[in-house]
């Protein structure tokens, strides 16, 4: 700075003296407005990135919300597929353990007192509590996602097999009993008939 300042001083004369060459304010004018020209191009070509990354932006962000709504719904779907399944489980599980609950509590009265049927009896439970192992298998596959109508139906079948071998065994204690019953009867009959008449 003081280089500049003495520069100035010594030659003050030369500064003083010397005219500006004719159309010079036309030319510092035309300098003028080309340089605010160029700072509003500059300006305005600034702010055409700041646009085209605002629009750049805007775009992934519609794009991975498309995605995003797109898989969430995919998931909904899929949510609700596994609460009907669900719903539709609940409902088979309460119709038939409510009708094998029932059932076993009739073999229970059927088989009081008759030491081969309640043998029977536990043998029969011993393959149901198989049966509801396999199914409880089949209900773990489907709650973990595995959607499969064959699955629903095995799960369907093992509930039916299950009341048919329990509506099997009420029907072959009936069986029992009633022949035990008629056969005493019988006996009693003949006896009485063979005391009557002789």
């Amino acid at each position: 700075m003081e280089y500049l300042k003495k520069y100035i001083e010594d030659n003050q004369e030369e500064f003083n003296n010397s005219r500006p060459e004719p159309g010079h304010e036309d030319r510092f004018l035309a300098r003028l407005t080309n340089t605010s020209q160029q700072s509003e191009a500059k300006r305005f070509s600034l702010i055409m990135r700041y646009y085209k990354f605002a629009a750049t932006v805007i775009v992934l962000l519609s794009f991975g919300a498309m995605i995003y709504v797109i898989s969430s719904k995919h998931e909904n779907d899929q949510i609700a597929d596994n609460v009907i399944i669900t719903e539709e489980i609940q409902q088979i599980e309460q119709f038939y353990l409510a009708s094998s609950a029932s059932k076993i509590s009739e073999i229970n009265q059927l088989t009081s007192g008759n030491p081969e049927a309640e043998q029977a009896r536990n043998q029969i439970i011993q393959q149901i509590d198989q049966i509801k192992s396999e199914t409880e298998t089949i209900k773990s596959d489907l709650n973990s996602g595995i959607q499969n109508e064959r699955m629903l139906d095995a799960l369907k079948n093992n509930y039916r097999i299950i009341n048919g071998l329990l509506d099997h065994v009420i029907d072959q204690l009936v069986q029992q009993n009633a022949q035990q019953n008629k056969t005493p009867e019988s006996h009693l009959k003949q006896q009485h008939h063979e005391i009557r008449f002789s």
